[in-house]
């Protein structure tokens, strides 16, 4: 499919201006190193699949690379191996020239190749191999159709048929993996696959990081690894996060919806880009019953959303599951996030979010 690529005249791209395409420049790190506190049940916050905090690779990018394995169920080592991936090929894209091959853009594909498999993971309407989320997409996809994960070293020999290029990712994508806090362990593995729970995964313990970040100018933005889905860029972080653990498969972050009265002017956040429907990408409503407990859910407050409960995570407003109308096993889970009073179809002054996005 490709080839490791042999630098011709160099058409360089500043890394920096690559990434803007990725989500609109608002894509937030998944800044979990911070938890001090293991999470009830055994699970450590390493425990993640999708943490790759070597300090090779861009904290950009790490979201991209956990969502596009989620996207194409590539298991605990799919988002390593995607960063080792774009390491080989173009130094996380801080080398785009075309290969003597022929190849393109961050992940080098060749064009039929992309024609085959290319996907628009940044919603801008098209697929692009010089997007970084589209590119890192359409490699998952490729790797998924060629074998992975359960062969990966076929796989990664579809994608370049060289023995010392599968060697080079495979040590690669180990280092990246090791360099995560706990390393890619048993439990990261299980997790991933969805042949593990347990209870507290992480996610009711992030209430004690909550934090309000205001507006900075910049309001909706492309969630990557779902085609078509747009966030306020202040919580991207946030679902990815969820979708990761979870094994979420997202939609309606923004979107139509009703004016409910109240505290906040307008109660429905999916006009404000700061909800979530979401259900189970693997078809495991376990996952999705255990989210919901994760984050305060409880069934005694069930019927109300548990809109202001004692058990409701700090950064959330409402948990709409089963015993709210409309909601639940077997449709979908809502969740909103607090925020400032705001109209719809407008950014809120602040919103309360688990993972910061970077100062703008």
């Amino acid at each position: 499919m490709t080839r490791a690529p042999a630098r011709g005249p160099a058409r360089r791209i500043a890394a920096a201006l690559a990434l803007l395409c990725c989500a609109g420049a608002l894509l937030p790190l998944l800044v979990l190193a911070g938890m001090a506190t293991p999470p009830a049940g055994g699970c450590s916050p390493s425990a993640d699949p999708a943490q790759l905090t070597g300090d090779e690779v861009p904290a950009q990018l790490a979201p991209v690379y956990a969502a596009a394995a989620v996207q194409y169920r590539l298991g605990s080592r799919g988002p390593a191996v995607l960063a080792a991936i774009n390491s080989v090929e173009t130094d996380f894209g801080r080398n785009l020239s075309v290969s003597s091959a022929g190849a393109v853009g961050w992940m080098q594909f060749m064009p039929a190749t992309w024609h085959a498999y290319g996907v628009d993971a940044d919603g801008d309407g098209k697929a692009d191999p010089y997007s970084p989320a589209d590119a890192i997409h359409a490699a998952a996809r490729y790797l998924r159709a060629s074998g992975a994960p359960a062969d990966w070293r076929r796989a990664i020999l579809a994608y370049n048929h060289a023995g010392w290029y599968v060697d080079r990712v495979l040590a690669r994508a180990r280092r990246y993996a090791d360099a995560a806090p706990g390393g890619a362990d048993e439990t990261t593995q299980q997790l991933a696959s969805g042949s593990a729970t347990c209870d507290g995964l992480g996610a009711a313990q992030l209430s004690g990081q909550a934090q309000r970040v205001g507006f900075s100018g910049r309001w909706l933005a492309a969630l990557p690894g779902f085609p078509g889905e747009r966030c306020d860029g202040r919580i991207i972080a946030d679902v990815l996060l969820l979708a990761s653990r979870y094994r979420l498969a997202v939609s309606d972050c923004f979107g139509l919806g009703e004016d409910r009265g109240g505290p906040h002017a307008t109660r429905g956040e999916h006009p404000l880009g700061l909800a979530l429907d979401a259900g189970p990408a693997s078809g495991d409503w376990d996952l999705v019953d255990q989210l919901a407990r994760d984050l305060g859910w409880r069934r005694e407050c069930a019927a109300s959303g548990c809109e202001g409960a004692a058990s409701l995570n700090a950064v959330l407003r409402a948990i709409y599951y089963t015993g709210y109308p409309g909601h639940g096993r077997g449709d979908h889970i809502h969740i909103s996030w607090r925020h400032a009073p705001a109209a719809h179809y407008t950014p809120a002054g602040w919103v309360a979010v688990f993972t910061a996005p970077p100062a703008a």
